[in-house]
């Protein structure tokens, strides 16, 4: 059996990153307070990386308890053997020991999603 931990580590990256990013934006006193022009919103003025930095902690530690439900989100799109409870074993546990070694520079530089596997996480999303 040919498990895809790179789909399932890139979905709990992009997971990450989207949460992090949603996190940046509830912070934002501009955000807040509707003003229009992007140049007063903190938010936009940070990169990717340095949302990552801020936010990670406080977006891994429910992952960590929510670990199951993210598998089941993208578990259909994954490739399984005649044991479900064993895959879902194996995803979940390969899961939460990349979470609990990551970092946000981890996220941002370890290239978890790529051309293969972005058309599965993304349909993950979409559902």
């Amino acid at each position: 059996m040919n498990y895809f931990h790179d789909v399932y580590l890139g979905f709990l990256a992009e997971q990450i990153a989207r949460q992090c990013e949603q996190m940046s934006a509830l912070k934002c006193s501009a955000c807040e307070s509707k003003i229009k022009s992007p140049l007063l919103h903190i938010c936009h003025q940070r990169g990717l990386l340095e949302k990552l930095q801020i936010h990670f902690e406080h977006v891994r530690g429910p992952m960590l308890t929510d670990i199951e439900v993210y598998y089941d989100q993208v578990q259909e799109l994954l490739p399984h053997s005649d044991n479900p409870l064993k895959d879902k074993n194996n995803y979940v546990n390969a899961g939460r020991l990349w979470l609990q070694m990551c970092s946000a520079e981890i996220v941002f530089y370890g290239r978890y999603i790529n051309e293969f596997n972005h058309s599965f996480i993304d349909r993950a999303f979409k559902k």
